[in-house]
């Protein structure tokens, strides 16, 4: 009897550290305005994107995203995007209004950018349990000619594992990301963008230590502009692989992949996408 206790106590604490999953949206390398508001039109467009993104094996884990870039002035940029996650029988959304302020020239200058709005969470057929409260995003970077620093600070949701009964299924962890990245101009059409990250979650809310700390190495691939290929390595948590193709003028099309790795278990995530150029 003691050795099955202290085997299912066990278990649910391993649980706890390998059944998570932050929900990131899965082009974000691609579009950095999806969790960076001070990216918001950086290169003064009118923008408008889409993504919808589903665990391999079950539609009850689905995520979509839509935003909208408005450069209406060269050095203040604004922006709307909503998000909407579910997770079995779980909700939850978010709706945020952004501001970005750019001071300097086209290769040398500071942007910073902040969001606020609602966010709501729910569970189905359950109306008690609806809670809505206010969030808050910020983010600021630094480029100099190729050389980018920054950092933001975010709110995403996370799955838990529904074997444990110790955590929220659907929660929410605040954290921030700091970054460093250097653009490699190999000729006029072509460019390799390194960068590294670091990342801190943590759920602020719970007394259980669930906190996700990773490291992550991205390289982004860029041809003339209309064709980006990110692939993101995060330490122990998982790869990320994201494709943008210009198919018409105005028009991008977009495709991602993710896999855990290391400790992690969650099922694959893949996300498509698409993106207007109203400019």
């Amino acid at each position: 009897m003691k050795k099955g206790i202290l085997i299912s106590v066990l278990l649910l604490f391993t649980l706890s550290s390998i059944g998570q999953r932050l929900v990131y949206p899965g082009q974000n390398q691609i579009h950095r305005h999806f969790e960076d508001p001070s990216f918001i039109s950086i290169n003064d467009l009118y923008n408008m994107s889409g993504i919808v993104q589903a665990s391999d094996s079950d539609i009850a884990q689905t995520s979509q995203y839509v935003a909208a870039q408005l450069a209406f002035f060269k050095k203040i940029a604004f922006g709307i995007e909503h998000s909407k996650h579910s997770y079995h029988k779980f909700r939850y959304s978010q709706l945020l209004f952004s501001g970005r302020l750019k001071f300097g020239n086209e290769s040398h200058y500071f942007s910073m950018g902040g969001s606020i709005g609602p966010e709501k969470y729910n569970e189905t057929n359950i109306l008690s349990d609806n809670t809505i409260g206010t969030i808050y995003r910020a983010g600021a970077h630094y480029t100099n000619f190729n050389f980018t620093l920054g950092g933001f600070l975010n709110r995403l949701p996370v799955q838990n594992d529904l074997m444990n009964p110790l955590l929220n299924q659907l929660t929410t962890y605040d954290g921030y990301t700091g970054y460093l990245s250097y653009k490699f101009n190999l000729n006029d059409n072509f460019s390799i963008s390194p960068m590294v990250k670091y990342n801190m979650y943590s759920d602020t809310n719970s007394d259980i230590d669930s906190d996700l700390t990773f490291f992550e190495g991205v390289t982004n691939f860029n041809y003339k502009g209309d064709y980006e290929l990110a692939v993101s390595y995060k330490n122990e948590y998982s790869i990320n692989g994201a494709l943008s193709a210009k198919v018409f003028k105005y028009i991008k099309l977009n495709y991602s992949y993710e896999t855990a790795i290391g400790d992690l278990m969650f099922e694959d995530v893949h996300s498509i996408g698409v993106s207007f150029d109203l400019t």
